[in-house]
């Protein structure tokens, strides 16, 4: 767009545009030698610049960097525009027809001074601090189980469903309506935030519940834990989006340890009820510790466009759809009564959650480093090809090293359909790593195509056991989860080799 001197591509030839402006001293004319009107009444051209308009964009250091690297007087025109200059205030203050005669004036007057975008700041990469996140969404099933146990609660299997995915979906659409509001500097929408999230996944999660309860039955007990775990889940994802990461731990510091003393295994024990007790007092503090800026000044209402209630909307059917996914496992693995293979096969996945938090942190980074230093199209997709597949088959790997340690625990134990859970739910956590790579690429429309076709492959598979079959086995529900996840790898895979690799995406 410069020639080889450094100058603009106009400013090596005569230019004879015969733009009518103002001139410092007030006279019509577009811009002649001789200041004004020539012999005959003819407009003639002048080289002086219009001082008016100059003097108005030298008086902002910003506007007039930005003015004297552009290489088009469109560039201006948008820049005049960002900075209140319309055509109106064109006309009305400096004589110009539109904001496009004023940016041809300022064009022509300013000297080209060639400068240098600013690098962009490559992200972070992911660390170990991921896994302790991913810690932070693991050890809560472990709670889970204490809690149920210690209180002698006569479970059904809805309750973890429905407490799951109500939290899940609704805490998805909280974080992003969160960050929009982070994004415009209003922090102190944190209070609004957290409090809308807890209280508005408690009161639908109560909904669900008391209808699951009519359908499938259950005790008022059902109902509470159903409440409880989902108020919990939505103040932790608070704290999480906060960055909280410590204070979450030390909310959860009770229940680790009592948990480990109801073990037997320490020299100092004590009863699965008093561990329980230590459950209720961790999520107790959670949900203070979420809510501490209620109280403060930090409360302030912000109102969200409706963009940002339509993508919040996006999101939270995107964490509706990741919760019922987990739900169906968790189903047909309460039908099988297979307490035991289930607990087996869900630790890989929940080991593995800080993992792909990590390495999803390093392909945003490799990526976004990549882009800065390609020199062209292809070698930028050829990096990010190999940036993608590093980061998916670490996570390939490491969930399959801990499923074959799952295997072998399994087989130990002699808990039936162990392979096959950790099939399905390995499945699903590969599924879900690239259903959030997708995501965090702005990406979600089509995220949301896939979790709708998956569920229509798993509820053909589903109608075409129980048509043939006359009902359906957990054998054959778990394995119909499996052909719809690997459908769904396939169709995230195909999307992200087509679309991580342009640099929109970024």
């Amino acid at each position: 767009m410069t020639t080889l001197n450094g100058t603009r591509p106009e400013e090596a030839v005569p230019n004879d545009d015969p733009m009518p402006r103002l001139a410092s001293n007030g006279a019509l004319t577009t811009g002649d030698t001789t200041g004004g009107y020539g012999a005959e009444g003819a407009l003639v051209r002048s080289s002086r610049p219009d001082q008016a308009i100059m003097d108005w964009v030298h008086n902002d250091p910003e506007l007039a960097s930005a003015c004297a690297a552009a290489v088009d007087p469109l560039e201006i025109a948008a820049r005049l525009e960002t900075y209140g200059l319309s055509s109106r205030v064109a006309g009305d203050v400096f004589g110009y027809p539109d904001v496009f005669a004023a940016a041809q004036a300022v064009y022509d007057g300013m000297p080209f001074v060639d400068t240098e975008a600013p690098p962009k700041p490559s992200q972070p990469m992911g660390s170990p601090f991921d896994l302790l996140r991913g810690a932070l969404y693991a050890i809560p099933a472990l709670f889970f189980t204490v809690l149920v146990n210690g209180f002698g609660v006569p479970m059904k299997w809805w309750v973890l469903p429905v407490g799951l995915t109500v939290a899940w979906g609704i805490s998805q659409a909280a974080a992003t309506a969160g960050w929009a509001l982070r994004g415009r500097g209003s922090d102190r929408s944190d209070a609004l935030v957290s409090l809308s999230s807890i209280l508005v996944s408690a009161a639908a999660t109560l909904g669900v519940a008391v209808l699951a309860r009519a359908e499938f039955g259950g005790t008022r007990a059902c109902v509470v834990v159903a409440v409880v775990l989902a108020a919990y889940l939505a103040a932790s994802g608070v704290l999480l989006f906060q960055q909280a990461e410590w204070l979450l731990a030390l909310c959860l510091l009770p229940a680790a340890v009592g948990s480990v003393l109801s073990l037997q295994v320490l020299p100092y024990n004590i009863t699965q009820r008093n561990a329980a007790w230590t459950v209720v007092a961790s999520a107790a503090l959670v949900l203070l510790v979420a809510l501490r800026h209620v109280p403060s000044s930090r409360w302030h209402r912000t109102r969200l466009g409706r963009g940002d209630w339509v993508r919040a909307t996006k999101f939270m059917f995107y964490g509706f759809g990741c919760g019922l996914l987990t739900s169906v496992i968790i189903g047909f693995g309460q039908e099988a009564r297979v307490g035991d293979a289930m607990a087996i096969a869900v630790w890989p996945l929940l080991l593995t959650l800080g993992l792909m938090e990590w390495h999803l942190r390093s392909f945003r980074s490799r990526a976004t480093t990549a882009l800065s230093a390609s020199s062209d199209l292809d070698n930028f997709a050829h990096r990010v090809r190999i940036a993608f597949l590093r980061s998916v088959g670490t996570y390939i790997a490491g969930l399959a090293v801990l499923s074959a340690v799952a295997v072998e625990v399994g087989r130990d134990r002699h808990a039936a359909m162990v392979p096959l859970f950790l099939g399905a739910i390995g499945a699903l956590g590969i599924a879900f790593f690239l259903a959030l790579m997708l995501a965090s690429s702005d990406q979600i429309n089509l995220v949301l195509v896939c979790w709708a076709a998956t569920f229509v492959v798993l509820g053909a598979c589903l109608v075409a056991v129980r048509v043939h079959y006359g009902h359906i086995a957990p054998l054959a529900g778990i394995t119909s989860l499996l052909i719809a996840c690997s459908v769904a790898i396939v169709i995230l895979a195909a999307m992200s080799r087509r679309l991580l690799t342009s640099p929109l995406s970024y």
